[in-house]
């Protein structure tokens, strides 16, 4: 769960005491905040005047399965991205991979049983038809909702994957002066063409790390953070 409140967006736990604003990021802490061995937090009531969004996300994503021999996926297009759930094998992101969940006991057709009830499975970002994210309100511009807003952000394949390239591109550029824009992802840019790769393949690498890293920021309602650059090259 994510609250927006005072104009800052925060991770959120809901239990006894109130609800929890919690964060990593000092910029956005006041004295009030206490501090952890890993994070930040504030205790808050549920009518604290000064919440403006509640929500929760989801990621889906639109894939047609060739082939399905399980009758209760049959005809599924959308499903929704597993996340932070146990799987038999981790997607690695730099080889374009994906892992979706889906109902019942499923071990066909590349599923595999994670959970009682539940499959898993990965595919490819390049057998997606389109990207999907979702957003569950119980609090809206400061106005508690009797029923969930939900509101979605849809891309076609074609458009999420020109948007994250053109970002690519932003991330490599460097000014009049030689100052690049962010040394980390031109560093690494670099090195994946110092590997062999031309600069179409470097910036397709790089475009794989960015949605890692904005899934990560949409999840965890922080902004983005410049990588530390290390002595061997760059970790992005």
């Amino acid at each position: 769960m994510y609250i927006k409140y005072d104009n800052i967006l925060y991770d959120s736990v809901h239990d006894d005491d109130g609800l929890n604003l919690i964060t990593r990021c000092e910029s956005k802490i006041d004295k009030s905040f206490l501090k952890t061995t890993r994070s930040y937090y504030k205790i808050i009531s549920q009518d604290d005047p000064n919440i403006q969004d509640v929500y929760d996300i989801n990621f889906y994503v639109d894939y047609i399965e060739e082939k399905q021999t399980m009758k209760l996926m049959r005809g599924v297009t959308r499903w929704c991205v597993n996340d932070n759930r146990p799987m038999h094998k981790a997607p690695e992101i730099e080889k374009d991979e994906l892992g979706i969940q889906g109902p019942g006991m499923n071990s066909t057709d590349g599923w595999v049983v994670y959970d009682q009830g539940a499959s898993s499975k990965i595919i490819h970002l390049s057998d997606c038809t389109g990207f999907i994210v979702e957003y569950k309100y119980t609090v809206k511009d400061g106005k508690v909702l009797e029923e969930k807003l939900v509101e979605e952000v849809r891309m076609n394949a074609e458009e999420f994957k020109a948007e994250i390239y053109f970002l690519a591109i932003q991330m490599i550029q460097v000014s009049t002066k030689g100052t690049p824009r962010n040394p980390v992802v031109r560093a690494y840019y670099e090195k994946r063409k110092a590997e062999g790769k031309n600069s179409q393949q470097a910036l397709i690498c790089i475009s794989r790390r960015l949605i890692s890293i904005i899934y990560g920021m949409l999840k965890s309602g922080t902004e983005y953070r410049m990588p530390v650059m290390e002595n061997t090259g760059e970790k992005m």
